[in-house]
């Protein structure tokens, strides 16, 4: 008995090896979600061409704007053109007012069954970043600038929205024959981001700084001060989503929404009126007040990645402008000079910090 025990679990051992083999195999195969390139894996434009009732979804109010049908259209990295059925709506604040911006920012649903298979798969919604005054040569570096900023942020902290550029040409479905082409990105979905991350995003509201994970929290206030942006409040919350890796823990803050950052400095950006300075460019610091120990590991972390962040900026090699690379390579140097003198940076922040 004990002998035919035995060969009955070496048969047993055996087959769950040969079974394994299989599967590992065929992994690719019975795990698609893997194996599908992400829409965000990669850094290089993607071309799109765009056909829409564009002057229908500019003609509506930014207060209940419509999804409306929609054609795009791309090519896959092996040739292969891809038309998708999408719907597509305005949206925004600022920018999505006509007196403000000629043309708003977008927003895009996906279908999962349209999408299967191809570079969008997986994608629900999705934000499309354009440049509020198409053919303002400024404005497409505007974009640019914005774009960067985001990557300035991902190589800071993993708990940011990553972003894709586009190269996007808009048809009209009333005047397919007039045609525009604008450099724009897509960010990463919220929810999306917060699955890659294991997380979960929270829809509350009126958390005060003190309710998330102290060093993510200095951390997000210390590099908004860097870039210069004031456009930003955990309490509403306003350009900011509150994520939660663990229901036990603090979430942390994710950044977006720089275009009114002084690093960029449109024309149409201006500070938080509640604060003592009269333009974007210059600095206020907006977290709250808390220890000199995690405020100088959150400066030397900074400081330590000085060169990193730069380089995000000089090797960008798509359509950022030498102009424009100088500029925010200014920008950024003013704050490290800032930062080399740690006591005088720490009494700034001190009195410019809040204790909520």
């Amino acid at each position: 008995m004990k002998r035919n025990h035995l060969i009955n679990q070496g048969f047993k051992l055996q087959f769950k090896l040969r079974l394994t083999s299989i599967l590992l195999l065929l992994w690719p195969m019975v795990n698609p979600i893997l194996a599908q390139e992400s829409l965000f894996d990669k850094e290089f434009p993607i071309e799109i061409e765009l056909l829409l009732p564009l002057d229908s979804i500019k003609d509506e109010a930014c207060s209940d704007p419509h999804y409306h049908k929609a054609i795009l259209q791309y090519t896959e990295r092996d040739g292969e053109k891809r038309i998708l059925k999408v719907r597509v709506k305005k949206r925004g604040n600022f920018r999505c007012d006509s007196k403000n911006c000629t043309q708003p920012p977008l927003m895009f649903n996906f279908s999962k069954k349209t999408v299967k298979g191809t570079v969008f798969e997986h994608q629900d919604k999705l934000k499309l970043v354009l440049p509020c005054r198409p053919g303002k040569g400024k404005y497409e570096q505007y974009i640019q600038e914005e774009l960067m900023v985001y990557k300035l942020y991902n190589e800071l902290s993993p708990y940011s929205l990553k972003v894709r550029p586009v190269k996007l040409k808009l048809k009209d479905i009333n005047r397919p024959q007039d045609s525009v082409t604008l450099h724009s990105f897509f960010i990463e979905s919220e929810e999306a981001m917060a699955l890659r991350l294991k997380g979960k995003i929270l829809n509350a509201t009126n958390v005060r700084q003190r309710e998330f994970e102290p060093f993510s929290m200095t951390r997000l206030s210390l590099f908004q001060f860097m870039v210069g942006n004031t456009d930003w409040s955990t309490t509403e919350p306003h350009n900011i989503v509150i994520l939660s890796l663990n229901p036990f823990e603090p979430p942390v803050p994710v950044p977006y929404d720089f275009d009114w950052s002084g690093i960029i400095n449109t024309p149409y950006s201006r500070p938080n009126s509640t604060l003592p300075i009269t333009k974007v460019t210059d600095r206020y610091y907006l977290g709250r007040c808390i220890g000199a120990d995690t405020l100088n590991l959150v400066i030397n972390e900074l400081k330590n990645k000085k060169a990193v962040l730069l380089d995000v900026i000089t090797k960008e090699k798509m359509w950022l402008s030498e102009g424009s690379k100088v500029k925010m390579k200014e920008f950024l140097e003013e704050f490290f000079d800032m930062a080399e003198d740690k006591s005088w940076l720490l009494r700034r922040i001190d009195g410019e910090c809040f204790t909520n």
